[in-house]
Formats: C-alpha cells, sequence, structure tokens
C-alpha cells in the first residue's frame, strides 16, 4: 500500500480564480457534464430537480398573476 502522502491530492475547486462570464460559465457547464458522464445517479437527481424547479416556478407564477398589488396597496403597507 501507497504511503497516503505521496498521492496526488487532486484538482479543489476553492483554488480555481474563475470570476462569472464566459469563463465562469464553461466551468459550471463542463463541471455538470463531468457529473452527468461520472455519476450515472446524478441524473435522475437532476431530473429530479429540474421538474422540481418548473413546478415552483409555475406555481410563483399563477400565484403572482392572481395576487397583483397595487403601488397604493404597498404604501399602505408600508406605513
Amino acid at each position: 500500500m501507497e504511503n497516503p502522502a505521496s498521492l496526488h491530492p487532486g484538482i479543489n475547486f476553492h483554488k480555481m480564480p474563475v470570476s462569472g462570464g464566459a469563463a465562469g460559465l464553461l466551468v459550471a457547464v463542463g463541471s455538470t457534464l463531468i457529473f452527468l458522464f461520472g455519476i450515472p445517479i446524478v441524473r435522475w437527481f437532476l431530473a429530479g430537480a429540474f421538474a422540481l424547479g418548473l413546478g415552483v416556478a409555475l406555481i410563483l407564477r399563477l400565484f403572482h398573476r392572481h395576487s397583483a398589488i397595487l403601488p397604493q396597496q404597498i404604501l399602505k403597507l408600508r406605513g
């Protein structure tokens, strides 16, 4: 058995200086694809999370349409 100290520690994402924009999008999409192809169970998790997100978005949109608050009502609520 090898000494654990001699093994390569791998890549730490917290040490990668990637900001927002195109580079950040590339890293996010790339790491997502790596996990999707590397760990098959993640596909089901992602599909479930996507479906749940769509459901929440639909509920919020319907709630917003049917409960519009007028600017006059906001002023009453504030004070």
